[in-house]
């Protein structure tokens, strides 16, 4: 009865070349793999709320949750400072709307005025 080995007992090799386990878009000679609130702690790529947040989604096994929670939570935060950036920036807006209204006012009247009979 035959098995399909070529005699050797070794197991062959394909022709296409080494196989790597590496899911694709990854380096097959990687050592080590972090954590993903490890690599956002590392980068500095959000607030530590939210590696906080990440972190104990990854221990918990709730990390889409977490991930849900920390947006809003960031979210929340981003609405907040762009509304106090508005609160600043209305007073000077009104100022220089006024500005330019009292510009075309005065304008106007300096048009009125020098256009009068002699």
């Amino acid at each position: 009865m035959s098995t399909g080995h070529s005699g050797s007992g070794r197991a062959s090799k394909r022709a296409d070349g080494p196989t790597s386990s590496a899911p694709p878009g990854c380096v097959s000679g990687a050592t080590s793999i972090r954590r993903p609130s490890a690599a956002f702690l590392a980068e500095d790529a959000l607030t530590g709320v939210a590696v906080r947040l990440v972190r104990a989604g990854e221990e918990t096994g709730a990390l889409s949750v977490m991930l849900a929670h920390a947006a809003r939570l960031e979210g929340d935060r981003v609405t907040e400072r762009v509304r106090s950036a508005v609160r600043l920036l209305e007073p000077s807006m009104i100022l220089f709307f006024g500005g330019l209204v009292a510009l075309v006012a005065a304008a106007l009247l300096q048009a009125i005025y020098s256009v009068r009979p002699t």
